[in-house]
């Protein structure tokens, strides 16, 4: 069940026509904005919900699809404040606790929460800082951002982060995969099979794309962290950042291995990043090589 209530939004009912909620969108902009004051962080957040409440329910498709996602009148819908106030909270306690910047504190501060799945919160993250997203799925992270997620809300509350950045994003994402496991089920292929045919047609039906310019982007930020990293002469530290970036590294190489990337263009991508890191750390190639076999051996074997 998605969240944001786009109705409620625009205050306008479920059958509603195209042009009461156009009239509705003009008048409710221009009421929470009439100076056009875009510099003010939650003017601009509202004015975003706003938009993406207009854009959905003036389009006959995308309506839809969101109100396939709504639950039965008379049942209560989750506020959508409430929801982004938790995940504004979990950040801020995720960066209270730690002990120094770290990406991770980055990727939640640009990530978007999206809809509420039950217990499972969907997080977009903008494709324009998409190289974030391994900060955010490393399962250190993952586990300290969920247990934060748990003490916050009492519930036991998860989350997935997905490409994109509004509800259609993630609408979009659910409907593929859900057709992906219909047609699973009418091959009655085994499970291992079908999960590697799962991931393999949701890159082709999503047309996702993992090319070099993704690559060379994170590349420049690793140097951009680097050079902004305190006390990176300490053996300790210089040893913490590795891990960080070779683990979200890992995370970059299966997200191209899932758009379907050429195995040969991946490795070189991996190598560049490889040989980066020992540069900036100053540590051999070949041992920065070994550990990264060795961190990606360790996920493969650990149980789910």
């Amino acid at each position: 069940m998605a969240f944001v209530d786009y109705y409620a939004i625009l205050g306008v009912p479920r059958h509603a026509s195209t042009e009461e909620i156009r009239r509705a969108f003009s008048a409710k902009a221009l009421a929470l904005d009439p100076g056009n004051n875009y510099e003010d962080p939650d003017v601009a957040r509202q004015l975003q919900l706003l938009t993406q409440a207009n854009q959905t329910l003036t389009d006959p498709q995308r309506r839809r699809q969101y109100d396939a996602t709504l639950p039965a009148p008379g049942m209560p819908t989750p506020d959508v404040n409430d929801v982004y106030t938790l995940w504004k909270a979990t950040g801020q306690k995720y960066f209270a606790m730690a002990k120094r910047f770290e990406p991770a504190i980055d990727a939640l501060r640009h990530s978007v929460p999206l809809a509420l799945e039950g217990d499972l919160l969907i997080v977009g993250m903008p494709p324009q800082h998409g190289t974030l997203t391994g900060y955010l799925t490393a399962a250190v992270t993952h586990g300290a951002v969920r247990k934060i997620l748990i003490e916050l809300s009492g519930r036991p509350l998860d989350y997935r982060v997905i490409a994109g950045s509004t509800l259609q994003d993630w609408l979009t994402l659910k409907q593929a995969e859900e057709r992906l496991r219909e047609r699973r089920q009418r091959q009655h292929i085994s499970a291992t099979k079908s999960d590697d045919l799962l991931e393999q047609a949701l890159a082709e039906e999503l047309g996702a794309v993992v090319d070099t310019e993704n690559w060379d982007a994170w590349l420049d930020e690793v140097a951009t962290r680097w050079a902004a990293l305190p006390s990176r002469t300490y053996p300790q530290v210089c040893a913490r950042f590795l891990l960080e970036q070779l683990a979200a590294l890992a995370e970059m190489e299966a997200r191209a291995r899932a758009a379907g990337m050429d195995d040969e263009t991946r490795q070189q991508q991996v190598g560049r990043v490889l040989e980066r890191l020992a540069s900036l750390c100053e540590i051999p190639g070949g041992v920065v090589g070994l550990q990264y076999m060795q961190l990606c051996n360790a996920h493969e074997h650990t149980p789910a």
